[in-house]
């Protein structure tokens, strides 16, 4: 299996997005090193991804870090843990009291148990290629294909993963090419040119989605 994602790496993933690809090039080159922004532990990470589906970023950091606190993680920490046993033994009462709804509140009811029954176990992922990583997650409800997708760059550091329903990454491939979103099957095949780095492309498809400078301002020296 391939191993995590090293800065060395990103490096010569960039080398290699400016050869194949001359739209993406100009702005790898104005952004610079992607960030690689790994996250922590497999269990916490997974809580925090449905905590904070269909929620603004602000709404779900407030969410996440009253959840948090519930098993004594101070405020403000930057990679905060819960275990799979303190989550089920916590009441749905005091769930919905950080403020996780009741449907979020069964979802991590349903992960914690499947970490604590051994159904997932996340010692096995660095075994395991990536549709087997996305299979056995999804097997959990209120884990879907993206937070699985999510998972394998963040977490385990997946160098080739391409999440074709993203609509930020769609955005920055409309944004690169000058054109209208693609739908996820033409932005799939607009990825594969950057394969075996297909991660790293979107670490930087995300960043041009929301990036303060027009297009033409990509080519130039930074």
């Amino acid at each position: 299996m391939p191993r995590p994602l090293s800065a060395p790496d990103v490096k010569v993933a960039a080398a290699h997005l400016c050869r194949v690809d001359g739209a993406l090039a100009p702005w790898v080159r104005r952004l610079g090193p992607a960030p690689l922004r790994r996250q922590g532990p497999a269990f916490p990470s997974l809580c925090k991804s449905i905590i904070a589906q269909q929620l603004s970023a602000k709404a779900a950091g407030t969410i996440i870090a009253r959840f948090f606190a519930l098993f004594g993680n101070p405020p403000g920490a930057r990679r905060p843990v819960a275990t799979p046993q303190q989550v089920r033994a916590a009441s749905p009462r005091r769930l919905r009291a950080a403020g996780v709804s009741r449907q979020k509140a069964d979802y991590l009811r349903s992960l914690a148990t499947a970490f604590d029954s051994g159904r997932v176990n996340p010692r096995r992922f660095a075994r395991m290629n990536d549709e087997a990583v996305i299979a056995e997650l999804t097997s959990v409800r209120g884990v879907g294909v993206w937070t699985a997708e999510m998972f394998l760059i963040f977490v385990l550091g997946r160098p080739d993963v391409f999440s074709c329903g993203d609509l930020a990454l769609r955005a920055g491939i409309a944004r690169i090419d000058g054109v209208a979103p693609a739908t996820p099957a033409a932005a799939a095949a607009r990825a594969e040119p950057w394969a075996p780095w297909r991660s790293v492309a979107s670490l930087y498809l995300w960043q041009i989605a929301h990036a303060p400078f027009p297009v033409r301002e990509a080519s130039r020296p930074v």
